[in-house]
Protein backbone atom coordinates (compact mmCIF):
# COMPACT_ATOMS: atom_id res chain seq x y z
CA UNK A 1 0.00 0.00 0.00
CA UNK A 2 1.55 3.40 -0.93
CA UNK A 3 1.94 5.77 1.56
CA UNK A 4 0.30 9.19 1.48
CA UNK A 5 2.76 11.59 1.45
CA UNK A 6 4.33 9.13 -1.15
CA UNK A 7 1.25 9.08 -3.24
CA UNK A 8 1.04 13.00 -3.19
CA UNK A 9 4.99 13.26 -4.04
CA UNK A 10 3.85 10.68 -7.26
CA UNK A 11 0.94 13.21 -7.87
CA UNK A 12 3.13 16.30 -7.80
CA UNK A 13 5.95 14.72 -9.80
CA UNK A 14 3.38 13.73 -12.64
CA UNK A 15 1.83 17.23 -12.75
CA UNK A 16 5.91 18.34 -13.09
CA UNK A 17 6.49 16.54 -16.28
CA UNK A 18 2.69 17.27 -17.48
CA UNK A 19 3.65 21.15 -17.33
CA UNK A 20 7.21 20.43 -18.36
CA UNK A 21 6.05 19.07 -21.42
CA UNK A 22 2.91 21.25 -22.32
CA UNK A 23 5.34 24.49 -21.69
CA UNK A 24 7.86 22.41 -24.21
CA UNK A 25 5.23 22.33 -26.77
CA UNK A 26 4.48 26.53 -26.78
CA UNK A 27 7.93 27.78 -26.05
CA UNK A 28 10.20 27.72 -29.74
CA UNK A 29 13.79 27.01 -29.62
CA UNK A 30 15.43 27.96 -32.37
CA UNK A 31 18.02 25.23 -34.09
CA UNK A 32 20.37 25.52 -37.22
CA UNK A 33 21.16 22.06 -38.92
CA UNK A 34 24.60 22.69 -40.92
CA UNK A 35 26.28 20.17 -42.86
CA UNK A 36 27.99 19.75 -46.14
CA UNK A 37 25.65 18.88 -49.31
CA UNK A 38 24.31 15.66 -49.09
CA UNK A 39 24.82 15.04 -45.76
CA UNK A 40 20.74 14.55 -45.24
CA UNK A 41 19.37 17.94 -43.69
CA UNK A 42 16.60 18.05 -46.44
CA UNK A 43 16.01 14.22 -45.45
CA UNK A 44 16.67 15.40 -41.72
CA UNK A 45 14.09 18.12 -42.24
CA UNK A 46 11.24 15.98 -43.88
CA UNK A 47 11.54 13.12 -40.98
CA UNK A 48 10.74 16.13 -38.71
CA UNK A 49 7.85 17.13 -40.26
CA UNK A 50 6.27 14.20 -41.11
CA UNK A 51 7.32 10.85 -39.56
CA UNK A 52 7.99 7.49 -41.49
CA UNK A 53 10.75 6.56 -44.50
CA UNK A 54 11.54 9.36 -46.15
CA UNK A 55 12.07 9.30 -50.29
CA UNK A 56 15.69 9.26 -51.47
CA UNK A 57 16.11 13.04 -53.00
CA UNK A 58 18.05 12.96 -56.42
CA UNK A 59 20.12 15.72 -57.86
CA UNK A 60 16.98 18.21 -58.61
CA UNK A 61 16.40 18.16 -54.66
CA UNK A 62 19.17 19.27 -53.86
CA UNK A 63 18.65 22.44 -52.18
CA UNK A 64 19.44 26.01 -53.54
CA UNK A 65 19.48 29.54 -53.15
CA UNK A 66 18.83 32.75 -55.40
CA UNK A 67 20.98 35.35 -54.61
CA UNK A 68 18.79 38.90 -53.32
CA UNK A 69 18.40 41.78 -56.03
CA UNK A 70 21.71 43.26 -56.85
CA UNK A 71 23.20 41.64 -53.77
CA UNK A 72 25.73 39.22 -53.20
CA UNK A 73 24.52 37.55 -50.28
CA UNK A 74 21.80 34.55 -51.18
CA UNK A 75 18.15 34.94 -49.92
CA UNK A 76 17.31 33.17 -46.80
CA UNK A 77 14.64 30.16 -46.73
CA UNK A 78 11.56 30.78 -44.53
CA UNK A 79 12.01 29.69 -41.18
CA UNK A 80 10.17 26.10 -40.60
CA UNK A 81 8.67 25.02 -36.99
CA UNK A 82 8.89 21.69 -36.48
CA UNK A 83 7.62 19.54 -33.30
CA UNK A 84 10.61 17.11 -31.52
CA UNK A 85 9.02 14.18 -29.63
CA UNK A 86 10.92 11.81 -27.40
CA UNK A 87 10.36 9.86 -24.39
CA UNK A 88 6.91 11.29 -23.85
CA UNK A 89 8.05 14.58 -24.03
CA UNK A 90 7.91 17.53 -27.02
CA UNK A 91 9.54 20.73 -27.86
CA UNK A 92 8.94 22.93 -30.77
CA UNK A 93 11.56 24.18 -32.65
CA UNK A 94 12.76 26.75 -35.55
CA UNK A 95 14.98 26.01 -38.25
CA UNK A 96 16.02 26.84 -42.18
CA UNK A 97 16.55 24.25 -44.87
CA UNK A 98 20.00 25.79 -45.93
CA UNK A 99 21.96 24.14 -49.03
CA UNK A 100 25.43 22.18 -48.19
CA UNK A 101 27.38 24.08 -50.93
CA UNK A 102 30.42 25.90 -50.03
CA UNK A 103 29.13 28.72 -51.60
CA UNK A 104 25.93 28.84 -48.85
CA UNK A 105 28.49 28.69 -45.70
CA UNK A 106 28.57 31.94 -45.30
CA UNK A 107 24.47 31.87 -44.82
CA UNK A 108 24.76 29.25 -42.18
CA UNK A 109 26.64 32.14 -39.89
CA UNK A 110 24.42 34.66 -41.04
CA UNK A 111 21.38 32.40 -39.94
CA UNK A 112 22.87 31.49 -36.38
CA UNK A 113 23.90 34.67 -35.81
CA UNK A 114 20.43 36.40 -37.01
CA UNK A 115 18.30 34.22 -35.03
CA UNK A 116 20.60 33.60 -32.50
CA UNK A 117 20.37 29.70 -32.29
CA UNK A 118 20.29 27.74 -29.19
CA UNK A 119 21.14 24.15 -30.52
CA UNK A 120 23.58 24.15 -33.42
CA UNK A 121 23.27 20.89 -35.14
CA UNK A 122 26.06 19.62 -37.49
CA UNK A 123 25.17 16.74 -39.68
CA UNK A 124 27.77 14.55 -41.33
CA UNK A 125 27.81 11.43 -43.05
CA UNK A 126 30.11 8.65 -43.74
CA UNK A 127 32.08 9.61 -47.00
CA UNK A 128 35.42 9.87 -45.38
CA UNK A 129 35.20 6.11 -44.27
CA UNK A 130 34.96 5.07 -47.90
CA UNK A 131 36.87 7.35 -49.35
CA UNK A 132 39.58 9.28 -47.47
CA UNK A 133 40.53 11.99 -50.11
CA UNK A 134 36.95 12.99 -49.58
CA UNK A 135 37.34 16.12 -47.15
CA UNK A 136 34.01 18.09 -47.90
CA UNK A 137 32.56 17.00 -43.97
CA UNK A 138 36.13 18.13 -42.49
CA UNK A 139 35.94 21.10 -44.54
CA UNK A 140 31.90 22.32 -43.35
CA UNK A 141 33.08 21.18 -39.72
CA UNK A 142 36.22 23.55 -39.42
CA UNK A 143 34.07 26.17 -41.35
CA UNK A 144 31.94 26.02 -38.11
CA UNK A 145 34.90 25.82 -35.40
CA UNK A 146 36.70 28.51 -36.82
CA UNK A 147 34.13 31.10 -36.73
CA UNK A 148 32.97 30.07 -33.75
CA UNK A 149 36.92 30.54 -32.11
CA UNK A 150 37.60 33.86 -33.41
CA UNK A 151 34.08 35.44 -32.50
CA UNK A 152 33.72 37.49 -36.12
CA UNK A 153 30.74 38.28 -37.36
CA UNK A 154 29.84 37.45 -40.49
CA UNK A 155 28.60 40.75 -43.27
CA UNK A 156 24.93 41.09 -44.30
CA UNK A 157 23.34 40.96 -40.73
CA UNK A 158 22.21 44.59 -40.56
CA UNK A 159 23.04 47.26 -37.90
CA UNK A 160 20.38 45.47 -35.08
CA UNK A 161 21.15 42.11 -35.76
CA UNK A 162 25.08 42.75 -35.53
CA UNK A 163 24.64 44.48 -32.44
CA UNK A 164 22.61 41.83 -30.56
CA UNK A 165 24.63 38.98 -31.83
CA UNK A 166 27.95 40.66 -30.46
CA UNK A 167 27.80 38.35 -27.21
CA UNK A 168 26.35 35.38 -29.01
CA UNK A 169 27.42 31.77 -28.64
CA UNK A 170 24.94 28.68 -29.01
CA UNK A 171 24.44 27.00 -25.75
CA UNK A 172 25.13 23.34 -27.06
CA UNK A 173 26.03 21.88 -30.38
CA UNK A 174 24.68 18.11 -31.42
CA UNK A 175 27.29 16.56 -33.99
CA UNK A 176 24.97 14.09 -35.67
CA UNK A 177 26.27 11.06 -37.77
CA UNK A 178 23.80 10.40 -40.39
CA UNK A 179 23.23 7.06 -42.87
CA UNK A 180 23.53 5.01 -39.80
CA UNK A 181 22.12 2.20 -41.99
CA UNK A 182 24.85 2.26 -44.50
CA UNK A 183 27.81 2.20 -41.86
CA UNK A 184 26.48 1.52 -38.09
CA UNK A 185 27.85 -2.69 -37.78
CA UNK A 186 27.00 -4.51 -34.76
CA UNK A 187 30.79 -3.76 -33.26
CA UNK A 188 29.80 0.33 -33.90
CA UNK A 189 26.12 -0.80 -32.39
CA UNK A 190 27.34 -2.27 -29.71
CA UNK A 191 29.41 1.01 -28.74
CA UNK A 192 26.36 3.13 -29.31
CA UNK A 193 24.52 0.99 -27.09
CA UNK A 194 27.24 1.43 -24.27
CA UNK A 195 27.32 5.48 -25.04
CA UNK A 196 30.60 4.98 -26.53
CA UNK A 197 29.97 6.05 -30.52
CA UNK A 198 31.69 9.32 -30.23
CA UNK A 199 35.27 6.20 -30.11
CA UNK A 200 33.42 5.00 -33.49
CA UNK A 201 36.14 5.89 -36.24
CA UNK A 202 33.61 8.13 -37.65
CA UNK A 203 34.13 10.65 -35.56
CA UNK A 204 38.13 10.09 -35.53
CA UNK A 205 38.98 13.31 -38.37
CA UNK A 206 36.47 15.26 -35.90
CA UNK A 207 38.81 14.61 -32.65
CA UNK A 208 40.86 18.26 -32.92
CA UNK A 209 37.29 20.03 -33.81
CA UNK A 210 35.63 18.70 -30.76
CA UNK A 211 38.33 19.67 -28.56
CA UNK A 212 38.32 22.87 -29.54
CA UNK A 213 34.95 23.16 -29.22
CA UNK A 214 35.07 21.93 -25.58
CA UNK A 215 37.75 24.29 -24.86
CA UNK A 216 35.70 26.95 -26.05
CA UNK A 217 32.90 26.16 -23.30
CA UNK A 218 30.31 25.47 -25.40
CA UNK A 219 28.43 21.50 -24.30
CA UNK A 220 28.73 19.52 -27.90
CA UNK A 221 27.11 15.77 -27.91
CA UNK A 222 27.64 13.57 -30.60
CA UNK A 223 25.53 10.86 -31.71
CA UNK A 224 24.24 8.71 -34.46
CA UNK A 225 20.93 8.34 -36.63
CA UNK A 226 19.41 7.41 -39.92
CA UNK A 227 17.23 10.65 -40.94
CA UNK A 228 15.63 8.36 -44.24
CA UNK A 229 14.50 5.75 -41.57
CA UNK A 230 13.82 7.89 -38.54
CA UNK A 231 16.08 5.76 -36.54
CA UNK A 232 16.87 7.56 -33.50
CA UNK A 233 16.48 11.07 -34.47
CA UNK A 234 14.39 12.83 -32.25
CA UNK A 235 15.93 10.71 -29.30
CA UNK A 236 19.20 12.15 -29.86
CA UNK A 237 17.83 16.05 -30.68
CA UNK A 238 15.71 15.60 -27.68
CA UNK A 239 18.97 14.13 -25.40
CA UNK A 240 21.26 16.95 -26.59
CA UNK A 241 18.80 19.38 -25.92
CA UNK A 242 17.96 17.85 -22.21
CA UNK A 243 19.91 20.86 -20.59
CA UNK A 244 17.25 23.19 -22.18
Amino acid sequence: MVEPASAAAIVVAHGFWRFTDIFGRYITHNIGVYGFTETGKSTLDRQLMTEGHVRPLGEYDRTHHKKKWLSKHHRMPLRAVRRVRSDGMSKTVVSRDIGGHQEYFPMWLRDMYSRRIETLIILLDHRHLTNTDDTSNQLAFGYIVEHLSNGKRPKGLGFWKRFRARKWRPKRIIVLANKADLWLDEEGYAQWERGLIFEHPIFLPFREHLYRLQELGVPTRVDAISASVGWNVEDAIMKGMSDL
